[in-house]
């Protein structure tokens, strides 16, 4: 348009100098007119193409037009128009006007919810679910939201709380900024939390232990807090100041503290403090001087049984209990009258430990038997093989006025000087005791130990204040002088003494000579001592009043003048020799009220043989041998 306008000043310009130069000198002369239009701001004409004529024909004003859009406006940059003459064309006005306005960019989410329950990860955003209506690329900010106040995250979210995504594209001359906000939440995980240890205990004397690695609870920081109850419920009334320790029913509540992405949590825990078992059932032996039917024992950590070796009671160190214990009486087999904790005494000084222990009742105290062991009994020779009634004394182990009676019994013969083992069953030597039931037996045990239960020395009969009678045999004492019941010999036994005298006085009819051990260097005194044979050990001389007794001479009767027959008597071979027995008889001078035997030892042979001292002796010896006696073995 510009262009234009320039283009038609020119030629009118050109024109007007023509017709300047022309002269256009008459008036007459016709006048050539240009066929484009001069114009200026208020009327259009067309002028005169002569040199130097002005002159100017078709003179009207302007027809305007409407706006005339020169330049149409995009997004972005202006556009143009102008009003014009209708007929001559001339710019009569311009104008810029407005670039497009920038259109609305609409986004929209069709996806789920932006929530979840916490759990370690990042909350989830598919941006395929977004729709941008201008298909722009839009780009996300996460913020956390708190209250009135978002703050800008760098990622999306893992922990829990409530946040808030931005989605918006960026404004172009086009376009307007596009946003979208869209809320999410990550809800807290529910808290758990559970105890894995076993409460339940018996009474130690320590305070339960529940430490962390003790409790499960699923928060990612866990943070505990105990709470200890003296009741099998949560019950405020019984809040404990700290973790117990004696026996009862007891509860524990354990709170987990809530955070950042778990709830608070809590669990509660019944559990028991079993009361301690005592481990005490003194046994006491009969006769124990220590013993009382009423006994109050403080229990202390073991005690000494009754086999000696000590026995734990389970007592915890330095705890305080005394148990009562009372019998009937103090014999075995005494009813247990009272088994139990004193509780009275074991409260003194405000003590409770009592309150955490139990009796064992299985195992109750009890009154056994003295056991008699290693006993060393003696007794005194009598010809007999075991003992029955034999009564045992305080020396022995028996209590002081008690009637306890054994039986001693066995296959041998008990001879003087011995030993015998006493065992409680047959046994090659040794004797069998057993006690006699009655009298106080059932307080006492025999009990073997190495095998016996001890053992029983036989000592040698005592003689003494002997009363001895000979007869006159014209000797100074008498060798292998033979000891009778009447002496103290048991019957059966042979025992021999002989008596010396160192005064070589010969023994006569009516002395009476004093019997001692040894030094007889005066009359009337005789040495008298035991032959050794096989029942000289079941025996032994003893003074009384520094004598062992007295021997009286008494008159003898001779045997004379008298023939034996062989056919009249018995006899046995011994080697090469013959002994003959012959009973003496009246015919013979045999004494009213007497018997006699007179024993003949000879040389196996015949005819008659004269009988002397030195082959004959009597049964009796009130006899002995006088002249003219023969033994006739042909008859």
């Amino acid at each position: 348009m510009k262009r234009k306008m320039i283009l038609s000043f020119a030629i009118m310009a050109f024109l007007f100098v023509g017709l300047a130069l022309s002269g256009c000198g008459s008036s007459k002369k016709s006048h050539k007119y240009s066929d484009v239009w001069s114009s200026d701001a208020e009327k259009h004409w067309h002028a005169c193409e002569d040199k130097n004529c002005t002159k100017k024909t078709d003179v009207a004003e302007h027809t305007p037009s409407d706006w005339i859009v020169d330049v149409e406006a995009t997004y972005g940059a202006k556009g143009h128009s102008h009003i014009e003459c209708t007929v001559c064309g001339y710019v009569l006005d311009n104008k810029d006007f407005d670039e497009l306005p920038a259109k609305d960019v609409t986004i929209t989410y069709d996806g789920s919810p932006l929530s979840k329950t916490y759990d370690g990860t990042a909350l989830e955003f598919n941006i395929s679910d977004v729709t941008v209506s201008n298909g722009a690329t839009p780009t996300l900010e996460w913020y956390k939201v708190e209250g009135e106040t978002k703050t800008k995250i760098d990622n999306a979210p893992i922990d829990a709380g409530t946040y808030s995504l931005l989605i918006k594209t960026s404004a172009d001359a086009e376009w307007k900024e596009g946003t979208l906000s869209i809320d999410a939440l990550i809800s807290k995980k529910v808290g758990n939390v559970n105890v894995t240890k076993d409460l339940n205990k018996v009474y130690d004397g320590q305070a339960v232990v529940l430490s962390n690695s003790d409790i499960e609870g699923n928060s990612d920081d866990p943070n505990y807090t105990i709470t200890w109850y003296a009741s099998s419920t949560v019950d405020p009334n019984y809040i404990l100041t700290e973790a117990p320790k004696n026996a009862g029913v007891y509860t524990a509540m354990v709170e987990m503290t809530e955070t950042t992405n778990y709830s608070g949590a809590s669990t509660t825990v019944k559990f028991e403090i079993s009361k301690r078992t005592l481990n005490y059932a003194p046994v006491f032996q009969y006769g124990d001087p220590t013993f009382n039917i009423t006994m109050r024992h403080q229990i202390s950590n073991s005690y000494s049984a009754i086999d000696g070796n000590s026995k734990s009671t389970n007592i915890v160190d330095g705890d305080y209990v005394l148990i009562l214990i009372k019998f009937n009486d103090a014999n075995v087999g005494s009813e247990l009258i009272n088994f139990e904790i004193d509780e009275a005494y074991s409260s003194s000084d405000n003590r409770t430990d009592y309150l955490n222990y139990v009796l064992d009742t299985e195992v109750k105290p009890a009154i056994v038997p003295k056991k008699l062991s290693n006993l060393e009994l003696t007794t005194v020779y009598d010809g007999t093989a075991g003992r029955t009634e034999f009564v045992l004394t305080e020396s022995d182990g028996i209590v002081n006025g008690e009637n306890v009676k054994v039986n001693i019994t066995g296959s041998k013969k008990w001879n003087g000087l011995s030993e015998l083992k006493l065992t409680l069953s047959d046994g090659t030597g040794d004797e069998v005791i057993s006690f006699v039931e009655a009298g106080d037996y059932t307080n006492y045990q025999l009990v073997e130990k190495n095998g016996c239960v001890g053992k029983i020395t036989i000592a040698p009969k005592a003689l003494t204040n002997l009363k001895l009678q000979t007869y006159n045999n014209n000797t100074a004492g008498r060798t292998n002088f033979a000891l009778s019941t009447a002496d103290g010999i048991i019957e059966g036994d042979k025992v021999l003494v002989n008596i010396t005298g160192t005064n070589s006085q010969d023994w006569w009819e009516g002395e009476v000579f004093d019997l001692v051990l040894s030094n007889a260097d005066s009359y009337p005194k005789e040495t008298i001592s035991l032959v050794e044979n096989d029942y000289s050990s079941n025996y032994i001389l003893v003074e009384t009043d520094e004598l062992v007794g007295t021997i009286e001479i008494l008159p003898s009767v001779t045997i004379s003048n008298v023939t034996f027959k062989a056919s009249e008597g018995s006899s046995f071979t011994k080697g090469t020799l013959t002994i003959w027995e012959f009973k003496i008889t009246d015919k013979m001078g045999l004494e009213a009220g007497d018997s006699a035997t007179i024993v003949i030892t000879v040389h196996t042979g015949s005819g008659k043989i004269e009988l002397s001292d030195n082959n004959t002796s009597f049964t009796n010896k009130k006899y002995i041998i006088g002249s003219g006696c023969y033994i006739d073995l042909d008859n």
